[in-house]
Protein backbone atom coordinates (compact mmCIF):
# COMPACT_ATOMS: atom_id res chain seq x y z
CA UNK A 1 0.00 0.00 0.00
CA UNK A 2 1.31 3.27 -0.98
CA UNK A 3 2.09 5.80 1.53
CA UNK A 4 0.39 9.31 0.78
CA UNK A 5 0.75 12.61 2.66
CA UNK A 6 -2.83 13.90 2.65
CA UNK A 7 -4.85 16.89 4.60
CA UNK A 8 -7.73 15.35 6.44
CA UNK A 9 -10.91 17.23 5.59
CA UNK A 10 -13.08 18.01 8.51
CA UNK A 11 -15.91 15.17 9.16
CA UNK A 12 -19.35 15.70 9.39
CA UNK A 13 -21.09 16.70 12.46
CA UNK A 14 -22.30 13.05 12.87
CA UNK A 15 -18.64 12.26 12.75
CA UNK A 16 -17.31 13.95 15.68
CA UNK A 17 -15.02 10.66 15.93
CA UNK A 18 -12.83 12.33 13.31
CA UNK A 19 -12.20 15.60 15.17
CA UNK A 20 -8.92 17.35 16.18
CA UNK A 21 -6.71 15.00 13.53
CA UNK A 22 -3.39 15.84 12.97
CA UNK A 23 -3.37 18.16 10.03
CA UNK A 24 -1.04 15.80 7.86
CA UNK A 25 -1.22 11.97 7.95
CA UNK A 26 -1.15 9.02 5.85
CA UNK A 27 -4.60 7.61 4.49
CA UNK A 28 -4.11 4.79 6.87
CA UNK A 29 -3.39 5.99 9.50
CA UNK A 30 -6.50 8.79 9.23
CA UNK A 31 -8.27 5.77 8.87
CA UNK A 32 -7.43 4.26 11.85
CA UNK A 33 -7.61 6.90 13.93
CA UNK A 34 -11.53 7.92 12.80
CA UNK A 35 -12.12 4.02 13.77
CA UNK A 36 -10.47 3.43 16.60
CA UNK A 37 -12.59 6.94 18.35
CA UNK A 38 -15.63 5.62 16.79
CA UNK A 39 -14.97 2.50 18.52
CA UNK A 40 -14.12 4.14 21.76
CA UNK A 41 -16.86 6.30 21.96
CA UNK A 42 -19.43 4.19 21.38
CA UNK A 43 -20.71 5.55 17.91
CA UNK A 44 -20.05 1.75 16.60
CA UNK A 45 -22.83 -0.44 17.64
CA UNK A 46 -21.56 -3.66 19.45
CA UNK A 47 -22.55 -6.44 17.54
CA UNK A 48 -22.74 -4.08 14.35
CA UNK A 49 -21.26 -5.92 10.70
CA UNK A 50 -18.90 -4.00 9.53
CA UNK A 51 -17.76 -3.96 5.58
CA UNK A 52 -14.82 -2.24 4.13
CA UNK A 53 -17.88 -0.75 1.50
CA UNK A 54 -20.29 0.36 4.82
CA UNK A 55 -17.18 1.77 6.57
CA UNK A 56 -16.35 3.91 3.61
CA UNK A 57 -19.54 5.29 2.65
CA UNK A 58 -20.00 5.77 6.50
CA UNK A 59 -16.61 7.86 6.89
CA UNK A 60 -16.06 8.58 3.38
CA UNK A 61 -13.07 6.81 2.82
CA UNK A 62 -11.64 4.68 0.58
CA UNK A 63 -11.57 0.72 0.71
CA UNK A 64 -7.94 0.08 1.18
CA UNK A 65 -6.49 2.56 4.35
CA UNK A 66 -9.89 0.95 5.93
CA UNK A 67 -8.99 -2.76 5.49
CA UNK A 68 -5.79 -1.67 7.37
CA UNK A 69 -7.44 0.34 9.84
CA UNK A 70 -9.82 -2.05 10.44
CA UNK A 71 -7.16 -4.66 11.32
CA UNK A 72 -5.47 -2.02 13.84
CA UNK A 73 -8.04 -1.51 15.77
CA UNK A 74 -9.25 -4.95 16.46
CA UNK A 75 -7.39 -5.71 19.50
CA UNK A 76 -9.22 -2.47 20.91
CA UNK A 77 -11.96 -4.19 21.10
CA UNK A 78 -13.05 -6.77 23.76
CA UNK A 79 -13.95 -10.37 22.30
CA UNK A 80 -15.86 -11.19 25.34
CA UNK A 81 -17.96 -8.72 24.66
CA UNK A 82 -18.56 -9.21 21.40
CA UNK A 83 -15.15 -7.69 19.85
CA UNK A 84 -14.21 -7.02 16.09
CA UNK A 85 -14.27 -10.51 14.76
CA UNK A 86 -12.96 -10.56 11.23
CA UNK A 87 -15.61 -12.74 9.12
CA UNK A 88 -14.86 -14.60 6.07
CA UNK A 89 -15.94 -12.31 3.76
CA UNK A 90 -13.13 -9.83 5.19
CA UNK A 91 -15.62 -7.86 7.36
CA UNK A 92 -16.02 -7.66 10.79
CA UNK A 93 -18.58 -6.68 13.90
CA UNK A 94 -18.11 -3.98 16.40
CA UNK A 95 -17.04 -4.11 19.73
CA UNK A 96 -17.22 -2.28 23.07
CA UNK A 97 -13.82 -0.65 24.34
CA UNK A 98 -11.25 -2.05 26.66
CA UNK A 99 -8.33 -1.24 27.74
CA UNK A 100 -4.90 -1.97 26.41
CA UNK A 101 -4.36 -4.67 29.07
CA UNK A 102 -7.80 -6.30 28.53
CA UNK A 103 -7.08 -7.17 24.93
CA UNK A 104 -8.47 -10.33 23.72
CA UNK A 105 -7.64 -11.69 20.56
CA UNK A 106 -9.85 -14.12 18.40
CA UNK A 107 -9.85 -17.84 17.34
CA UNK A 108 -9.22 -18.97 13.91
CA UNK A 109 -12.63 -20.03 12.65
CA UNK A 110 -13.09 -22.89 10.55
CA UNK A 111 -16.14 -23.48 8.37
CA UNK A 112 -19.02 -24.46 9.62
CA UNK A 113 -21.99 -22.99 12.20
CA UNK A 114 -20.31 -21.07 15.45
CA UNK A 115 -19.68 -22.08 18.53
CA UNK A 116 -22.76 -22.48 20.73
CA UNK A 117 -21.51 -21.14 23.75
CA UNK A 118 -19.30 -17.97 22.10
CA UNK A 119 -16.20 -16.08 22.37
CA UNK A 120 -17.38 -14.96 25.83
CA UNK A 121 -17.65 -18.38 27.74
CA UNK A 122 -15.09 -19.89 25.79
CA UNK A 123 -12.26 -16.96 26.90
CA UNK A 124 -14.07 -16.97 30.52
CA UNK A 125 -13.01 -20.50 30.28
CA UNK A 126 -10.13 -21.48 28.95
CA UNK A 127 -7.84 -18.21 28.95
CA UNK A 128 -7.45 -15.70 25.32
CA UNK A 129 -8.12 -16.44 22.09
CA UNK A 130 -5.99 -15.66 19.05
CA UNK A 131 -5.66 -12.65 17.88
CA UNK A 132 -5.92 -11.88 13.57
CA UNK A 133 -2.46 -11.68 13.47
CA UNK A 134 -1.22 -14.98 15.46
CA UNK A 135 -1.44 -18.94 15.00
CA UNK A 136 -0.87 -22.16 17.45
CA UNK A 137 1.45 -24.96 16.55
CA UNK A 138 -1.21 -28.10 16.42
CA UNK A 139 1.07 -29.22 19.60
CA UNK A 140 0.18 -26.60 21.84
CA UNK A 141 -3.71 -26.99 21.27
CA UNK A 142 -5.87 -29.73 23.03
CA UNK A 143 -7.11 -33.01 22.44
CA UNK A 144 -9.96 -32.61 19.39
CA UNK A 145 -9.42 -28.78 19.20
CA UNK A 146 -8.09 -29.15 15.74
CA UNK A 147 -9.61 -29.96 12.27
CA UNK A 148 -7.97 -30.69 9.12
CA UNK A 149 -9.08 -28.41 6.28
CA UNK A 150 -9.88 -31.12 3.17
CA UNK A 151 -7.88 -31.20 -0.10
CA UNK A 152 -4.61 -30.36 1.52
CA UNK A 153 -5.69 -27.13 3.42
CA UNK A 154 -4.40 -25.88 6.09
CA UNK A 155 -5.04 -27.04 9.71
CA UNK A 156 -7.51 -24.55 11.96
CA UNK A 157 -8.57 -24.73 15.28
CA UNK A 158 -12.20 -25.57 15.74
CA UNK A 159 -14.39 -22.83 16.71
CA UNK A 160 -15.27 -24.80 19.73
CA UNK A 161 -12.33 -26.02 20.45
CA UNK A 162 -11.27 -25.87 23.79
CA UNK A 163 -7.85 -24.41 24.37
CA UNK A 164 -5.93 -24.49 27.18
CA UNK A 165 -5.36 -21.13 29.71
CA UNK A 166 -1.33 -21.06 28.95
CA UNK A 167 -1.60 -20.66 25.36
CA UNK A 168 0.87 -19.97 23.77
CA UNK A 169 0.89 -18.19 20.18
CA UNK A 170 3.29 -16.79 17.53
CA UNK A 171 2.25 -14.38 14.85
CA UNK A 172 1.77 -15.58 11.30
CA UNK A 173 4.64 -15.45 8.22
CA UNK A 174 2.44 -12.92 6.27
CA UNK A 175 1.29 -10.90 9.27
CA UNK A 176 4.43 -10.09 10.94
CA UNK A 177 4.48 -6.49 9.42
CA UNK A 178 0.93 -5.72 11.02
CA UNK A 179 1.55 -7.82 14.05
CA UNK A 180 4.37 -5.53 14.66
CA UNK A 181 2.56 -2.08 14.05
CA UNK A 182 0.03 -3.60 16.64
CA UNK A 183 2.50 -4.66 19.41
CA UNK A 184 1.75 -8.21 18.59
CA UNK A 185 5.65 -9.54 17.94
CA UNK A 186 7.95 -7.97 20.62
CA UNK A 187 11.14 -7.89 18.48
CA UNK A 188 12.34 -7.74 14.61
CA UNK A 189 12.04 -10.34 12.65
CA UNK A 190 15.74 -12.24 12.17
CA UNK A 191 17.37 -11.64 9.76
CA UNK A 192 19.81 -14.12 7.92
CA UNK A 193 23.36 -13.67 7.80
CA UNK A 194 25.08 -12.88 4.59
CA UNK A 195 28.55 -15.10 5.83
CA UNK A 196 28.74 -18.23 4.46
CA UNK A 197 28.59 -21.70 5.79
CA UNK A 198 32.00 -21.99 5.68
CA UNK A 199 32.98 -18.76 7.02
CA UNK A 200 30.32 -19.46 9.91
CA UNK A 201 32.01 -22.55 10.66
CA UNK A 202 35.35 -21.02 10.75
CA UNK A 203 34.58 -18.23 13.06
CA UNK A 204 32.92 -20.81 15.37
CA UNK A 205 36.28 -22.68 15.81
CA UNK A 206 38.01 -19.54 15.94
CA UNK A 207 35.90 -19.02 19.23
CA UNK A 208 36.43 -22.47 20.82
CA UNK A 209 33.02 -23.80 19.68
CA UNK A 210 33.80 -27.77 18.85
CA UNK A 211 32.81 -29.48 15.33
CA UNK A 212 31.30 -28.15 12.58
CA UNK A 213 27.73 -28.24 14.45
CA UNK A 214 26.79 -25.75 17.31
CA UNK A 215 25.25 -27.65 20.02
CA UNK A 216 21.77 -28.86 19.68
CA UNK A 217 22.01 -28.46 15.77
CA UNK A 218 24.09 -31.12 14.53
CA UNK A 219 24.03 -32.97 11.01
CA UNK A 220 21.68 -36.75 11.53
CA UNK A 221 22.16 -39.11 9.55
CA UNK A 222 20.15 -39.43 6.32
CA UNK A 223 18.98 -42.82 8.03
CA UNK A 224 17.81 -41.78 11.02
CA UNK A 225 15.95 -38.25 9.37
CA UNK A 226 12.49 -40.01 9.75
CA UNK A 227 9.93 -41.85 11.76
CA UNK A 228 7.85 -41.00 14.88
CA UNK A 229 11.29 -41.06 17.01
CA UNK A 230 13.38 -39.00 14.84
CA UNK A 231 14.28 -36.04 17.29
CA UNK A 232 15.93 -38.76 19.28
CA UNK A 233 19.43 -39.56 19.91
CA UNK A 234 20.05 -43.00 22.28
CA UNK A 235 23.84 -44.03 22.90
CA UNK A 236 23.50 -47.85 23.28
CA UNK A 237 26.34 -49.51 24.45
CA UNK A 238 27.07 -52.93 23.14
CA UNK A 239 25.11 -55.65 25.09
CA UNK A 240 22.99 -58.94 24.66
CA UNK A 241 19.51 -59.85 24.50
CA UNK A 242 17.03 -56.79 25.85
CA UNK A 243 19.62 -54.36 25.30
CA UNK A 244 19.65 -54.74 21.60
CA UNK A 245 16.33 -56.04 21.22
CA UNK A 246 15.03 -52.21 22.89
CA UNK A 247 17.53 -49.94 20.62
CA UNK A 248 16.22 -52.42 17.77
CA UNK A 249 12.56 -50.88 18.46
CA UNK A 250 13.60 -47.38 19.06
CA UNK A 251 15.84 -47.29 15.94
CA UNK A 252 12.89 -48.71 13.86
CA UNK A 253 10.85 -45.94 14.77
CA UNK A 254 13.66 -43.74 14.02
CA UNK A 255 15.46 -42.94 17.00
CA UNK A 256 19.42 -41.87 15.93
CA UNK A 257 20.94 -44.88 17.78
CA UNK A 258 24.64 -44.77 18.09
CA UNK A 259 26.28 -48.29 19.18
CA UNK A 260 29.20 -48.33 21.29
CA UNK A 261 30.81 -51.49 20.51
CA UNK A 262 33.88 -52.07 22.96
CA UNK A 263 37.67 -54.00 21.20
CA UNK A 264 36.68 -56.88 23.17
CA UNK A 265 33.20 -57.74 21.29
CA UNK A 266 30.55 -59.22 23.01
CA UNK A 267 29.44 -62.81 21.67
CA UNK A 268 26.63 -63.17 19.47
CA UNK A 269 25.50 -66.40 18.24
CA UNK A 270 25.67 -64.94 14.47
CA UNK A 271 28.11 -62.87 12.26
CA UNK A 272 27.56 -59.33 12.90
CA UNK A 273 26.36 -59.10 9.54
CA UNK A 274 23.62 -60.83 10.12
CA UNK A 275 22.77 -60.18 13.18
CA UNK A 276 19.01 -58.54 12.53
CA UNK A 277 18.93 -56.97 16.23
CA UNK A 278 21.19 -54.89 15.47
CA UNK A 279 19.79 -53.40 12.31
CA UNK A 280 18.44 -49.29 12.19
CA UNK A 281 22.18 -47.99 13.46
CA UNK A 282 25.72 -47.17 13.52
CA UNK A 283 28.85 -48.04 15.45
CA UNK A 284 31.70 -46.40 16.87
CA UNK A 285 34.36 -48.25 18.61
CA UNK A 286 35.20 -46.94 21.89
CA UNK A 287 37.83 -48.27 24.31
CA UNK A 288 36.16 -47.50 27.51
CA UNK A 289 38.85 -49.20 29.83
CA UNK A 290 40.82 -46.12 28.82
CA UNK A 291 40.25 -42.45 30.02
CA UNK A 292 40.31 -40.64 26.68
CA UNK A 293 37.54 -43.25 25.53
CA UNK A 294 35.60 -42.58 28.82
CA UNK A 295 35.59 -38.96 28.21
CA UNK A 296 34.53 -39.45 24.42
CA UNK A 297 31.77 -41.37 25.68
CA UNK A 298 31.28 -38.27 28.10
CA UNK A 299 31.24 -35.54 25.20
CA UNK A 300 28.66 -37.52 23.47
CA UNK A 301 26.94 -38.02 26.64
CA UNK A 302 26.37 -33.99 26.55
CA UNK A 303 24.26 -34.24 23.40
CA UNK A 304 22.11 -37.43 23.60
CA UNK A 305 18.66 -38.36 25.24
CA UNK A 306 18.82 -41.92 26.68
CA UNK A 307 22.10 -43.82 27.38
CA UNK A 308 21.56 -47.47 27.53
CA UNK A 309 23.93 -49.90 29.48
CA UNK A 310 23.46 -53.89 30.29
CA UNK A 311 26.47 -54.05 32.76
CA UNK A 312 26.26 -55.83 36.42
CA UNK A 313 25.13 -53.12 39.39
CA UNK A 314 28.28 -50.76 39.59
CA UNK A 315 30.60 -51.43 36.79
CA UNK A 316 29.28 -48.34 34.53
CA UNK A 317 30.25 -46.59 38.09
CA UNK A 318 33.53 -47.76 38.22
CA UNK A 319 34.26 -47.32 34.54
CA UNK A 320 33.68 -43.47 35.46
CA UNK A 321 30.51 -42.92 33.18
CA UNK A 322 27.92 -43.59 36.07
CA UNK A 323 24.17 -41.93 36.70
CA UNK A 324 25.56 -39.09 38.47
CA UNK A 325 28.61 -38.59 36.39
CA UNK A 326 26.26 -38.66 33.22
CA UNK A 327 23.88 -36.01 34.77
CA UNK A 328 26.45 -33.85 35.29
CA UNK A 329 26.98 -33.64 32.25
CA UNK A 330 23.55 -33.47 31.03
CA UNK A 331 20.78 -33.31 33.50
CA UNK A 332 18.08 -34.24 30.62
CA UNK A 333 19.88 -37.65 30.15
CA UNK A 334 18.07 -40.22 30.66
CA UNK A 335 20.31 -43.73 32.02
CA UNK A 336 18.36 -46.80 30.86
CA UNK A 337 20.34 -49.74 33.01
CA UNK A 338 18.85 -53.69 31.86
CA UNK A 339 19.81 -56.50 33.96
CA UNK A 340 18.37 -59.64 34.84
CA UNK A 341 18.58 -59.40 38.66
CA UNK A 342 18.49 -55.67 39.04
CA UNK A 343 20.24 -53.27 40.61
CA UNK A 344 19.86 -54.26 44.08
CA UNK A 345 18.53 -57.34 46.17
CA UNK A 346 20.69 -60.70 47.10
CA UNK A 347 20.97 -62.01 43.32
CA UNK A 348 21.97 -58.45 41.87
CA UNK A 349 25.96 -59.23 41.45
CA UNK A 350 25.39 -63.04 40.01
CA UNK A 351 25.48 -63.75 36.81
CA UNK A 352 22.13 -65.63 34.80
CA UNK A 353 20.74 -66.11 31.12
CA UNK A 354 16.25 -65.65 30.54
CA UNK A 355 16.21 -69.68 31.74
CA UNK A 356 16.86 -68.60 35.08
CA UNK A 357 15.01 -65.17 35.90
CA UNK A 358 11.81 -66.87 34.30
CA UNK A 359 12.46 -69.81 36.67
CA UNK A 360 12.87 -67.78 39.74
CA UNK A 361 9.28 -65.91 38.84
CA UNK A 362 7.46 -68.69 38.62
CA UNK A 363 6.30 -68.53 34.59
CA UNK A 364 8.64 -71.53 33.96
CA UNK A 365 6.97 -73.81 36.07
CA UNK A 366 3.36 -73.45 34.29
CA UNK A 367 5.40 -74.09 30.92
CA UNK A 368 5.55 -77.73 29.69
CA UNK A 369 2.87 -80.95 30.03
CA UNK A 370 1.11 -82.78 33.14
CA UNK A 371 3.75 -85.22 34.56
CA UNK A 372 6.97 -83.99 32.31
CA UNK A 373 9.65 -81.31 33.01
CA UNK A 374 8.84 -77.60 32.45
CA UNK A 375 9.77 -76.25 28.91
CA UNK A 376 11.78 -73.40 28.01
CA UNK A 377 10.35 -70.90 26.00
CA UNK A 378 13.32 -70.11 23.55
CA UNK A 379 14.76 -66.66 25.40
CA UNK A 380 11.67 -64.55 24.57
CA UNK A 381 9.80 -64.31 27.96
CA UNK A 382 12.78 -63.01 29.67
CA UNK A 383 15.03 -61.17 27.38
CA UNK A 384 13.22 -60.07 24.76
CA UNK A 385 9.62 -59.50 26.16
CA UNK A 386 12.25 -57.77 28.80
CA UNK A 387 13.65 -55.70 25.73
CA UNK A 388 9.71 -54.20 24.51
CA UNK A 389 9.71 -53.35 28.35
CA UNK A 390 12.67 -51.46 28.88
CA UNK A 391 12.05 -49.08 25.77
CA UNK A 392 8.76 -48.57 27.30
CA UNK A 393 9.96 -47.39 30.08
CA UNK A 394 13.07 -45.55 28.16
CA UNK A 395 10.38 -43.09 26.21
CA UNK A 396 8.01 -42.81 29.20
CA UNK A 397 11.37 -41.34 31.34
CA UNK A 398 12.37 -39.12 27.84
CA UNK A 399 8.68 -37.77 27.87
CA UNK A 400 8.84 -36.68 31.11
CA UNK A 401 12.38 -35.26 30.71
CA UNK A 402 11.14 -33.04 28.63
CA UNK A 403 8.84 -31.63 30.36
CA UNK A 404 10.97 -31.73 33.44
CA UNK A 405 14.13 -30.80 31.99
CA UNK A 406 15.53 -33.44 34.82
CA UNK A 407 16.24 -37.17 33.41
CA UNK A 408 16.26 -40.20 35.37
CA UNK A 409 17.77 -43.96 35.87
CA UNK A 410 15.52 -46.27 34.35
CA UNK A 411 15.92 -49.74 36.38
CA UNK A 412 14.89 -52.79 34.20
CA UNK A 413 15.03 -56.21 35.88
CA UNK A 414 14.58 -59.37 33.91
CA UNK A 415 12.43 -61.03 37.05
CA UNK A 416 10.30 -57.63 37.49
CA UNK A 417 9.06 -57.70 33.74
CA UNK A 418 8.40 -61.57 33.16
CA UNK A 419 6.17 -60.95 36.64
CA UNK A 420 4.64 -58.39 34.80
CA UNK A 421 3.82 -60.62 32.09
CA UNK A 422 2.19 -62.71 34.48
CA UNK A 423 0.06 -60.55 35.80
CA UNK A 424 -3.33 -62.59 34.55
CA UNK A 425 -2.28 -65.65 36.12
CA UNK A 426 -1.69 -64.01 39.41
CA UNK A 427 -5.69 -63.10 38.64
CA UNK A 428 -6.78 -66.02 38.29
CA UNK A 429 -4.68 -67.77 41.55
CA UNK A 430 -6.06 -64.84 43.21
CA UNK A 431 -9.91 -65.84 41.88
CA UNK A 432 -9.18 -69.12 42.88
CA UNK A 433 -9.11 -70.42 39.08
CA UNK A 434 -5.43 -71.43 39.13
CA UNK A 435 -3.87 -75.17 39.74
CA UNK A 436 -0.29 -75.35 40.82
CA UNK A 437 -0.15 -78.55 38.72
CA UNK A 438 1.02 -78.16 34.80
CA UNK A 439 -0.98 -78.73 32.20
CA UNK A 440 -4.03 -78.30 34.26
CA UNK A 441 -5.42 -75.41 33.76
CA UNK A 442 -7.46 -73.45 31.27
CA UNK A 443 -4.55 -72.21 29.04
CA UNK A 444 -1.60 -74.34 29.97
CA UNK A 445 -2.75 -76.62 27.46
CA UNK A 446 -4.25 -78.42 30.27
CA UNK A 447 -7.75 -77.46 28.96
CA UNK A 448 -8.82 -80.01 25.78
CA UNK A 449 -10.12 -77.05 23.47
CA UNK A 450 -7.32 -74.73 24.06
CA UNK A 451 -4.16 -77.56 23.49
CA UNK A 452 -2.07 -78.91 20.40
CA UNK A 453 -2.97 -82.19 18.51
CA UNK A 454 -0.51 -84.20 16.35
CA UNK A 455 -2.05 -84.78 12.45
CA UNK A 456 -1.51 -88.74 10.79
CA UNK A 457 1.54 -86.89 8.97
CA UNK A 458 3.57 -86.45 12.47
CA UNK A 459 2.66 -82.48 12.43
CA UNK A 460 0.27 -80.47 14.70
CA UNK A 461 -2.61 -77.87 14.58
CA UNK A 462 -2.89 -74.94 17.47
CA UNK A 463 -6.57 -75.42 18.86
CA UNK A 464 -7.24 -72.21 21.19
CA UNK A 465 -11.89 -72.29 21.05
CA UNK A 466 -11.94 -70.56 24.07
CA UNK A 467 -15.62 -69.29 23.56
CA UNK A 468 -18.43 -71.20 22.74
CA UNK A 469 -19.37 -69.95 19.61
CA UNK A 470 -16.22 -71.04 18.27
CA UNK A 471 -16.20 -74.53 20.29
CA UNK A 472 -19.13 -75.05 18.49
CA UNK A 473 -17.59 -74.26 15.44
CA UNK A 474 -15.25 -76.42 15.88
CA UNK A 475 -17.29 -79.09 17.39
CA UNK A 476 -19.14 -79.04 13.88
CA UNK A 477 -15.65 -79.19 11.86
CA UNK A 478 -14.27 -82.10 13.39
CA UNK A 479 -17.28 -83.78 12.75
CA UNK A 480 -17.85 -84.98 16.25
CA UNK A 481 -21.45 -85.32 18.19
CA UNK A 482 -22.62 -86.73 21.12
CA UNK A 483 -19.38 -84.75 23.56
CA UNK A 484 -19.48 -83.82 27.13
CA UNK A 485 -20.06 -80.73 28.38
CA UNK A 486 -17.08 -79.15 28.39
CA UNK A 487 -17.82 -77.29 31.42
CA UNK A 488 -16.53 -80.13 33.51
CA UNK A 489 -13.00 -80.35 34.17
CA UNK A 490 -13.73 -84.36 34.94
CA UNK A 491 -14.85 -84.64 31.28
CA UNK A 492 -11.51 -83.23 29.65
CA UNK A 493 -9.59 -86.46 29.41
CA UNK A 494 -12.83 -87.85 27.54
CA UNK A 495 -12.84 -84.63 25.13
CA UNK A 496 -9.12 -84.76 24.94
CA UNK A 497 -9.30 -88.35 23.71
CA UNK A 498 -11.81 -87.64 21.28
CA UNK A 499 -10.19 -84.38 19.72
CA UNK A 500 -6.78 -86.21 18.96
CA UNK A 501 -8.72 -89.22 17.31
CA UNK A 502 -10.25 -86.47 14.89
CA UNK A 503 -7.05 -84.78 14.22
CA UNK A 504 -5.13 -88.28 13.75
CA UNK A 505 -7.33 -88.83 10.70
CA UNK A 506 -6.42 -86.37 8.50
CA UNK A 507 -2.75 -84.56 7.68
CA UNK A 508 -2.07 -80.91 8.52
CA UNK A 509 -3.12 -79.69 5.37
CA UNK A 510 -5.89 -81.36 5.20
CA UNK A 511 -7.12 -79.54 8.42
CA UNK A 512 -5.93 -76.37 7.73
CA UNK A 513 -7.98 -76.26 4.23
CA UNK A 514 -10.83 -77.67 6.93
CA UNK A 515 -9.83 -74.50 9.15
CA UNK A 516 -9.55 -71.66 7.07
CA UNK A 517 -11.72 -69.09 6.80
CA UNK A 518 -13.43 -70.32 9.96
CA UNK A 519 -13.73 -69.20 13.68
CA UNK A 520 -12.88 -72.25 14.93
CA UNK A 521 -9.48 -70.64 15.87
CA UNK A 522 -7.57 -73.44 14.93
CA UNK A 523 -4.33 -72.40 13.21
CA UNK A 524 -1.81 -74.91 11.58
CA UNK A 525 2.02 -75.08 13.78
CA UNK A 526 4.60 -74.13 11.06
CA UNK A 527 8.41 -73.69 11.15
CA UNK A 528 10.06 -70.45 10.67
CA UNK A 529 11.21 -71.02 6.87
CA UNK A 530 6.75 -71.82 6.33
CA UNK A 531 5.81 -68.97 8.28
CA UNK A 532 7.44 -66.33 6.33
CA UNK A 533 5.75 -68.34 3.23
CA UNK A 534 2.18 -67.71 4.65
CA UNK A 535 0.14 -65.98 2.46
CA UNK A 536 -1.23 -64.15 5.46
CA UNK A 537 2.05 -63.37 6.51
CA UNK A 538 3.14 -62.57 2.55
CA UNK A 539 -0.01 -60.40 2.46
CA UNK A 540 0.70 -58.32 6.00
CA UNK A 541 4.46 -57.81 5.04
CA UNK A 542 4.99 -59.66 8.23
CA UNK A 543 8.81 -60.42 6.91
CA UNK A 544 10.69 -58.09 4.72
CA UNK A 545 14.56 -59.18 2.96
CA UNK A 546 16.77 -56.24 3.56
CA UNK A 547 20.35 -56.75 2.45
CA UNK A 548 19.47 -61.04 1.81
CA UNK A 549 18.57 -61.24 4.85
CA UNK A 550 15.05 -62.21 5.96
CA UNK A 551 13.87 -60.86 8.93
CA UNK A 552 10.67 -59.54 10.70
CA UNK A 553 9.22 -55.92 9.70
CA UNK A 554 9.42 -53.61 12.41
CA UNK A 555 6.24 -53.30 14.23
CA UNK A 556 3.56 -51.82 15.31
CA UNK A 557 2.93 -50.24 11.94
CA UNK A 558 1.76 -46.41 12.26
CA UNK A 559 -0.48 -45.03 9.47
CA UNK A 560 1.03 -41.38 9.21
CA UNK A 561 5.06 -42.39 10.00
CA UNK A 562 5.45 -45.13 8.52
CA UNK A 563 8.47 -47.63 9.96
CA UNK A 564 11.61 -49.25 8.20
CA UNK A 565 13.96 -51.16 8.05
CA UNK A 566 16.77 -48.24 7.96
CA UNK A 567 19.82 -49.70 7.36
CA UNK A 568 21.72 -53.22 7.74
CA UNK A 569 23.52 -54.69 11.16
CA UNK A 570 26.67 -52.81 11.24
CA UNK A 571 30.73 -53.82 11.63
CA UNK A 572 31.79 -53.23 15.11
CA UNK A 573 33.12 -49.61 14.78
CA UNK A 574 32.25 -49.42 10.74
CA UNK A 575 31.37 -45.45 11.49
CA UNK A 576 33.53 -44.35 14.43
CA UNK A 577 34.84 -41.53 12.34
CA UNK A 578 31.95 -40.53 10.56
CA UNK A 579 29.79 -40.32 13.68
CA UNK A 580 32.15 -38.48 16.01
CA UNK A 581 31.67 -36.04 13.00
CA UNK A 582 28.20 -35.96 13.34
CA UNK A 583 27.97 -35.93 16.81
CA UNK A 584 30.50 -32.39 16.71
CA UNK A 585 34.32 -33.90 16.96
CA UNK A 586 36.26 -31.63 14.55
CA UNK A 587 38.77 -34.28 12.14
CA UNK A 588 41.99 -33.56 14.29
CA UNK A 589 40.26 -34.37 17.20
CA UNK A 590 39.45 -37.75 15.76
CA UNK A 591 42.56 -38.34 14.70
CA UNK A 592 44.19 -37.60 18.47
CA UNK A 593 41.87 -40.08 19.59
CA UNK A 594 42.61 -42.57 17.16
CA UNK A 595 46.50 -42.27 17.88
CA UNK A 596 45.59 -42.41 21.44
CA UNK A 597 44.31 -46.07 20.91
CA UNK A 598 40.71 -44.32 22.39
CA UNK A 599 38.30 -45.08 19.16
CA UNK A 600 39.13 -47.89 16.78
Amino acid sequence: MARQAVRSTPAPAEHAATEDLPAYRTKAEVATDVVRRAILSGDLTPGELLTVVSLAERFDLTHMPLREARARCAPLARADEGGVLRARDRGGRSGRAGHEEARRCRLRRARGPPAPDGPRARCATHGRLLGPHETVPRAHLCRGAVTAAPRGGRSRARADAPLPSRLRARPRPRCRGAARALGDLSRAPRRRSRQGRASRTCARRDRGERGPYPAGHERRSSLMASGPLATLRVLEIASRGPGPFAAMLLADMGADVLRIDRPDPVNSESPPEFDVLNRGRRSAMIDLKKSAGVATLLRLVERADVLMEGFRPGVAERLGFGPDVCAGRNPRLVFGRVTGWGQDGPYAAMAGHDIDYIALTGVLSAIGGTGSAPVPPLNLVGDYAGGAIFAFGLLCAVLEARDSGRGQIVDTAMVDTTSLLAAHVHALIAAGHWRSERGTNLLDGGAPFYSVYETVDGRFMAVGALEEKFYDELVRRLGLRDLPPRGDRANWPALRQRFATAFGARTQREWTAIFDGSDACVAPILSFDEAAAHPHNVARGTFTEFASVRQPAPAPRLSRTPTRVRSAPPLPGQHTSEVLADWGYAPGEIDDLRRAGAIR
